[in-house]
C-alpha cells in the first residue's frame, strides 16, 4: 500500500512544491496552511510521512508540538535549510524522525540531479523509504548528521550570502553601486552582479534566519574578514608577490574541478547578454 503525505505549509512556494513531486509520484497527499480545511495535528494523524514547509524561524515550535503526539508508525520530517534546531525540538517522541534539505529553490522546472541532503535522527523503516523514492525519482541524495550539514550550510549558504551583501555596501560606500557599475563592467562581472541580484531580490528575512540562526557563520564571517584585511595589507604595502601567491593558492583550491567549471561559466557568459 502507498503511504500517505501530508504536508504542513503545503500553501507556501515549498510547500507547493512538495505536493506537486510527490502527487507526480502517484502518492495522495493532502496538506494544512492558513485558511485550509485541514490543521496541523490532522494532518500528522492521517499522513504516513509529514514533511513540515513552514519559515525557518517557525520550524521548531511546530516540530516540538506534532513530534509529542506521533505515532511510532508514523514519520515526522523537517525540510528546514538548518537541521540542528529541527534536530533538538523533534528529540522527544517514538515517531520516526528525519531531516531533509532540498538544496535548490522551488522555482526550479527540472529537478533531475539537484541536491538533497537527508539525515535519519530515529528510526529506519520510512527514512529508507523516502531515500530511495528520491534516488529513484533522479535527485543526488547526500546522508549527513545535522552537525555536518549546517557547518557545510555556514560555508555554502551564511558566507556566501553574507559577502554579497558586504559587497554591494561597499560599492555603494566607494560611490559605484551596482548599477552604476554596470556601465564599467566586464560581461565576467555584469553575470556575477546577475546572480548577486538573483539572492538579494529573495526574501530578506529568510536569509537572515540562515546567516543568524546557524552557529557556525560567525566565526566564519570573521574569517573573511581577516582574509580581506590581509589583502588590503598587502595592497596598502604594494606587496604584489603576496597577492599573486594568494591569487594562485585560492586558484589550487578548485583542484581537478578547475578546468571543468571554467568551461561552464564560459558557456554561461556566451548566453547572458
Amino acid at each position: 500500500m502507498s503511504p500517505r503525505i501530508g504536508v504542513i505549509g503545503g500553501g507556501g512556494q515549498m510547500g507547493r512544491w512538495l505536493r506537486h513531486f510527490w502527487e507526480g509520484r502517484g502518492l495522495e497527499v493532502r496538506h494544512s496552511d492558513l485558511g485550509t480545511a485541514f490543521s496541523n495535528e490532522e494532518i500528522a494523524r492521517w499522513a504516513d510521512l509529514t514533511f513540515v514547509a513552514v519559515p525557518l524561524r517557525d520550524t521548531p515550535p511546530v516540530l516540538r508540538t506534532l513530534a509529542s503526539r506521533l505515532e511510532p508508525r508514523r514519520a515526522l520530517i523537517s525540510i528546514a535549510s538548518l537541521m540542528g534546531p529541527s534536530a533538538e525540538a523533534m528529540a522527544l517522541g517514538v515517531g520516526e524522525t528525519i531531516c531533509v534539505h532540498p538544496v535548490f529553490g522551488p522555482t526550479v522546472r527540472e529537478h533531475r540531479d539537484l541536491p538533497v541532503v537527508v539525515a535519519r535522527l530515529r528510526g529506519e523503516q520510512w527514512g529508507a523509504w523516502l531515500i530511495a523514492e528520491l534516488r529513484e525519482a533522479g535527485l543526488a541524495v547526500r546522508e549527513s548528521s545535522p552537525a555536518e550539514h549546517d557547518q557545510a550550510m555556514a560555508v555554502v549558504q551564511a558566507l556566501l550570502h553574507s559577502l554579497y551583501v558586504a559587497l554591494c555596501q561597499t560599492m555603494s560606500a566607494a560611490g559605484l553601486g551596482p548599477v552604476a557599475a554596470l556601465e564599467w563592467a566586464s560581461p565576467t562581472m555584469r553575470l556575477q552582479l546577475a546572480l548577486v541580484a538573483r539572492i538579494l531580490g529573495q526574501d530578506p528575512a529568510l536569509y537572515a534566519d540562515l546567516v543568524v540562526g546557524n552557529a557556525w557563520s560567525p566565526a566564519l564571517l570573521e574569517s573573511l574578514a581577516d582574509a580581506l584585511r590581509e589583502l588590503a595589507s598587502f595592497a596598502r604595502s604594494g606587496d604584489r608577490e603576496a597577492f599573486a601567491e594568494a591569487f594562485a593558492q585560492a586558484r589550487a583550491s578548485f583542484g581537478d574541478q578547475a578546468a571543468g567549471l571554467s568551461e561552464r561559466a564560459e558557456a554561461a557568459l556566451e548566453r547572458f547578454p
